[in-house]
């Protein structure tokens, strides 16, 4: 065997070994194939809903808000239902300021705070007491 093809395949053989690393590397279940993990700065939109004329928006509250962004329709009677499950993290201190609104959630339950239409224009923003998190409602 000549030094080229002894150097050849030794070259493969390594290219072999660090392409199974690298896919084994991505995948901590062994299965070799490489996963992504969605990124968390991207903001969840979320549509208002109607019922029996009321214009609700609901927010699941935990660990920040979800969804970051909702899309209303601007001049209706409105209420935001911020829903909690086991929160203790600073999300459960809601701040809305043109609102006027400062209030600490209980960890578990549904706190509802009315919009009147006159308020329910342009954008409403929110956050926690720490103003790490942040929701929005975008009337249109």
């Amino acid at each position: 065997m000549n030094s080229s093809y002894r150097t050849a395949l030794f070259v493969v053989g390594i290219s072999v070994l660090v392409g199974v690393f690298v896919l084994l590397a991505g995948d901590d279940s062994g299965s070799g194939r490489v996963t992504t993990t969605p990124d968390p700065t991207v903001a969840a939109v979320g549509k208002a809903t109607i019922e029996n004329g009321v214009q609700y928006v609901d927010i699941d509250v935990q660990a920040g808000y979800s969804p970051q962004t909702t899309q209303a329709t601007a001049g209706q009677q409105t209420v935001i239902r911020m829903h909690t499950k086991n929160t203790y993290d600073c999300s459960s201190i809601v701040v809305i300021p043109s609102l006027g609104y400062q209030k600490s959630l209980d960890p578990t339950g549904v706190v509802e705070i009315p919009v009147s239409a006159d308020k329910a224009q342009g954008t409403i923003d929110g956050r926690c007491g720490m103003g790490m998190y942040r929701f929005s409602i975008v009337f249109s």
